[in-house]
């Protein structure tokens, strides 16, 4: 990860979030200021440098000039076993920027006592306590809000810079969400960003705005400027009225290499370009206002992505309408413009969700192709989809069944809705099962964190599907009941004899499962009988890309068992299965390593966010941890959790040898095309 790209990623790290870095190590946690210094990626504006020459009045853009102090992260100290100080390297401070390019003194001040205030949390951490215990403090909501004020003394020294530099405060800033961006424009008397420009495409996302006209938001361009193309570039859009005191900041590094010019657009204006590997940015001092943007850019030849050149940099800069005058508003206007958003909002939805619907039913009488089309364009990931033709009733028409029980037959030559499952009772559908004597089971878990899972059979017959039973699970409890309607409400609890009876009375057929994503295609189909090998052949089957996948065979647990290691294309991380009761199981994921002594290992390794290494024992049935080792990336601290014991912070050479007291092993794997089928 380059420089520029790391500040980009903490550009959306509030100082909150940083702040709650420094006390990972900490002995007891509290809660952070919630400081409005708000990232905007590395870079910040300009120092305003005023040169006289006769009349004439000259201005200095430049980044190094923007300076307002340095944030330097809070490492409190750690001890070892032996009580003795573990020493950590230091890590580089932030140099904190302007972007407002004006009151510069002002924002020093503020940096220098917020970096300084609170530095281990306690007086956040009284002010946490006496909001818990119903007297909170007498914090001004606009203070708290924009400003991060959480006690008298933060409230205090704010109202002395303000005063002190002949500043007016901003009122707390209001968020908006990506539908309702147009309360900010309709609210600031704003029309566009950019210039109306045939070839320019601008889709606005979400943000904020202050009453007094600051704003900032997210915006895509898309265009074709000739020499060069935007596809759906990322854009921040920061605008700063220098009559008020914005206290949002922006960091760099001072090891940070880029490139800054001065440009002239050719409505004579000059601003400020700023060009880096990963990103670029573009500042506008204007008479009342600096606007800042920052660009992450996609520019594609021959589909591939290339770094920003300075000739698309400029060309990019005269894009912006800078002679935007936003207009202050009241708090009534912006929430009839917030309640209009959301109805114009909900009133597409609905729109949407009809037309949606309206298609799906058509979908249904247009034939089988056409409605594995629709299935196919409608659903996020279409790979995943799988299909087969069976004739479910005994009529002589095959079927079209989905492996989420969605169910198609032909009367007449016409296709029609055949079975279909209610997603408002199974938030994550159902799953088909073909039963012996035309009956057929739908499985469902009920929701993402429950613990019930519902079993419904029914009898296929003539023109569609009548309900039989239905079992309820609580794996929680363990309680079965039996569902007299196919619902969760109107249930009687049973035995798990009773229950297992009304399973064993439908047993599951064998099926060949195919990928929806190649229906109608007969041939080149490959088949297998065994667990691994009728996984690996449904890869085969159901991926473009199936080349990239591998395998190991392997006994990891030493049980007799070889299991099934496996890679997708594009990563380095291994699932790992096994074979219990005859069924293919998932034994193990996200499996970085196998180590020697049929131990596993997880692992991160980046400088920039942090390192973590895990290691499990593999167990007969499932792997059992052992231990971890982790570093911080802010504080640089190493800790070491093992199993049955808490956690401690240890040197840095014990951690190393942690770590190399697991040698990693070199797996031979070979392409799914190469597995042994039959």
């Amino acid at each position: 990860m380059t420089n520029l790209e790391l500040f980009y990623a903490l550009s959306h790290i509030s100082a909150e979030n940083l702040s709650d870095a420094e006390a990972l190590q900490g002995d007891v946690p509290f809660p952070r200021p919630k400081t409005r210094m708000r990232f905007f990626l590395i870079a910040a504006l300009i120092a305003l440098t005023l040169l006289l020459v006769g009349c004439a009045v000259v201005y200095v853009l430049r980044l190094q000039d923007l300076k307002v102090g340095e944030y330097r992260f809070y490492v409190p100290a750690a001890y070892d076993e032996n009580g003795e100080v573990i020493p950590v390297e230091s890590r580089e401070p932030l140099t904190m920027l302007s972007v407002q390019g004006s009151n510069m003194e002002a924002l020093a001040e503020w940096v220098a006592f917020t970096n300084a205030y609170d530095r281990d949390g306690t007086i956040a951490l009284e002010a946490d306590l006496a909001a818990k215990s119903g007297t909170p403090w007498d914090i001004p909501e606009d203070y708290a809000r924009t400003y991060g004020c959480y006690s008298r003394e933060m409230v205090n020294k704010l109202d002395e810079i303000a005063e002190k530099y002949h500043l007016k405060l901003l009122s707390g800033d209001i968020p908006f969400n990506e539908y309702e961006n147009s309360v900010l424009f309709r609210a600031l008397g704003v029309d566009s960003l950019v210039q109306d420009t045939p070839h320019v495409q601008v889709e606005y996302g979400d943000g904020y705005f202050h009453l007094e006209g600051t704003f900032s938001l997210h915006m895509r361009l898309t265009g074709d400027f000739g020499v060069w193309q935007w596809e759906d570039g990322g854009i921040h859009f920061h605008y700063s009225r220098k009559d008020y005191f914005d206290p949002t900041t922006s960091s760099m590094q001072e090891s940070q290499s880029y490139t800054q010019w001065d440009y002239t657009r050719q409505d004579g204006r000059t601003v400020l370009l700023v060009l880096g590997t990963g990103d670029a940015r573009i500042y506008a001092d204007l008479p009342g206002a600096f606007v800042s943007i920052h660009i992450i850019p996609k520019i594609l030849e021959n589909g591939k992505k290339i770094p920003m050149t300075r000739e698309a940099l400029q060309q990019l800069a005269e894009q912006f309408d800078l002679s935007i005058q936003p207009t202050p508003a009241t708090m009534k206007e912006v929430e009839q413009y917030q309640a209009e958003a959301l109805a114009e909002y909900n009133a597409r939805r609905e729109a949407a969700r009809r037309e949606s619907a309206a298609q799906r039913e058509a979908m249904y009488t247009a034939g089988y192709e056409e409605f594995v089309a629709y299935l196919l364009k409608s659903t996020h990931r279409p790979e995943m989809l799988s299909y087969l033709l069976y004739d479910l009733n005994g009529d002589g028409i095959q079927e079209l069944i989905t492996k989420g029980a969605k169910i198609l037959s032909m009367k007449d030559g016409t296709s029609y809705r055949y079975f279909e499952t209610q997603p408002s009772s199974m938030m994550f559908g159902g799953t088909f099962a073909l039963c012996d004597g035309n009956v057929f089971e739908v499985y469902a878990e009920l929701s993402e964190i429950s613990t019930i899972y519902q079993y419904n059979f029914f009898q296929a017959e003539a023109e569609g599907a009548t309900f039989l039973i239905g079992l309820c699970h609580d794996t929680q409890t363990g309680q079965w009941y039996q569902s007299l309607d196919g619902g969760t409400e109107n249930i009687q609890p049973i035995s798990q004899e009773h229950a297992k009876s009304i399973l064993d009375a439908h047993p599951q057929q064998e099926l060949c499962w195919l990928p929806l994503v190649k229906f109608g295609q007969t041939d080149g189909f490959i088949s297998a009988s065994d667990p691994y090998g009728a996984y690996i052949a449904d890869i085969l089957n159901r991926y473009d890309d199936a080349a990239g996948y591998s395998y190991a065979l392997l006994d990891v647990n030493g049980d007799g068992i070889a299991e099934l290691i496996t890679t997708q294309p594009g990563c380095s991380r291994m699932q790992i299965f096994t074979i219990r009761d005859g069924t293919r199981t998932l034994y193990a994921s996200d499996i970085s390593y196998l180590c020697q002594g049929n131990i596993l290992e997880q692992c991160e390794e980046s400088e920039d966010s942090g390192r973590f290494y895990a290691w499990y024992r593999c167990g007969a049935d499932a792997p059992e941890f052992i231990e971890k080792i982790v570093r911080d990336p802010y504080t640089l601290y190493w800790g070491r959790v093992q199993a049955g014991q808490e956690g401690r912070t240890v040197r840095t050479e014990e951690a190393q040898e942690t770590i190399h007291s697991y040698p990693r092993q070199t797996l031979t794997m070979r392409p799914f095309s190469e597995y042994p089928f039959g």
